[in-house]
């Protein structure tokens, strides 16, 4: 009696729909791929082969992702440095190996992939190093921005919103001292309600 299997090009009806080696192009052997079909002809499919576990394909010669096709849209290889990017950039096999597990932060001109999104440096107008300026942006490529501009040590620069860059009790967020100055930097001169 006939218990169904996948059909193999072996000159049996293995499916038991009454044909045999239907759907089988002259067997060329190959070595066998697990790909769920008998590459090299022997009457087996898959000999070999651990139970698949799916992964992202990698452009690698195996089947990674188990669905029988290997290395699907893989183009030709070419190696560069490999980048904390989920892509196999130099060509290895592997992807990502020697990235330390990503920590989302924000992008800085400072050569690396710091918002994890696998690109480096985007949106950096200037990151090449050239001299810090007060602007909000890292003009010397150094990972911080408007560093030796904070004169009173205060935290915030002119740029970044201090009213006084000579005073440390003159910044946004600043307590008034009801002195006749904006101390918070808001606009407004000794505004809060322990001044009335």
């Amino acid at each position: 009696m006939c218990r169904p299997s996948p059909e193999l090009c072996n000159g049996a009806d293995d499916d038991c729909d009454g044909a045999i080696d239907e759907g089988c192009e002259a067997c060329v052997p190959a070595g066998e791929v697990c790909n769920g079909r008998d590459d090299d002809c022997d009457g087996q499919v898959d000999e070999g082969c651990p139970a698949c576990r799916p992964a992202p394909e990698l452009c690698n010669g195996a089947d990674d992702d188990c669905d029988g096709v290997v290395d699907e849209d893989c183009a030709a290889c070419a190696p560069s440095a490999e980048v904390c990017n989920g892509v196999d950039d130099d060509c290895d096999g592997q992807i990502d190996e020697g990235c330390p597990a990503c920590v989302q932060g924000p992008e800085a001109c400072d050569g690396r992939d710091n918002n994890c999104d696998g690109r480096v440096d985007e949106g950096c107008l200037i990151c090449e190093p050239s001299v810090e300026i007060c602007d909000g942006v890292d003009n010397d490529g150094d990972g911080a921005v408007d560093e030796g501009f904070d004169r009173d040590g205060d935290g915030f620069t002119a740029c970044g919103g201090d009213c006084d860059d000579r005073r440390a009790d003159r910044h946004p967020g600043a307590a008034e001292l009801c002195e006749g100055v904006d101390n918070d930097c808001n606009g407004l001169v000794d505004d809060s309600a322990a001044c009335f």
